[in-house]
């Protein structure tokens, strides 16, 4: 798999498509392609160091659900520490990217309406029936002392008396 085709393969996945083409060849070119026969594994951590995995072609089942070309797993362990990691197995003979943790971050660190993309994205996977973020204004009402946010007189939000 020639690099064009790795940046093709990162561009379709999940956020990463919304980082600037110039950062994407540089993931490409540093990516690893995993070949996986049916039943064989891969995982989110390589050396204790995270990694994030773009499925390519096939599918692969990581015990939450099933994957298929496009999916970018790992990531999470890869913006937090201590994120749990991701096992995947193969479903089907499949083709994923590995992408060193610390590319990733360089890469977003570099583009900030990607690594926007990226959390929005990361957002709509969030289980279903799970917490939701909490909003500015409920955030507010949580600290100690804090009331919440009503409108002014001139209709603009503001503190309460």
């Amino acid at each position: 798999m020639d690099v064009l085709a790795r940046a093709r393969a990162l561009a379709a996945a999940d956020a990463l498509g919304a980082i600037a083409a110039s950062a994407l060849v540089v993931l490409a070119e540093r990516a690893r392609v995993l070949t996986l026969a049916i039943g064989a594994k891969a995982t989110t951590t390589v050396d204790g160091a995270p990694v994030a995995l773009v499925v390519v072609d096939g599918e692969v089942d990581d015990g939450r659900g099933r994957h298929r070309p496009g999916a970018l797993l790992g990531v999470a362990g890869v913006l937090a520490a201590g994120a749990p990691r991701v096992v995947v197995t193969a479903r089907a003979p499949s083709r994923l990217l590995e992408l060193d943790g610390d590319d990733v971050l360089d890469a977003l660190a570099a583009d900030p309406a990607a690594a926007r993309a990226l959390a929005g994205a990361l957002g709509r996977r969030r289980a279903p029936g799970g917490p939701r973020p909490a909003s500015r204004s409920s955030r507010a009402c949580a600290r100690p002392g804090a009331r919440p946010a009503r409108p002014a007189a001139d209709g603009r939000r503001g503190p309460g008396p």
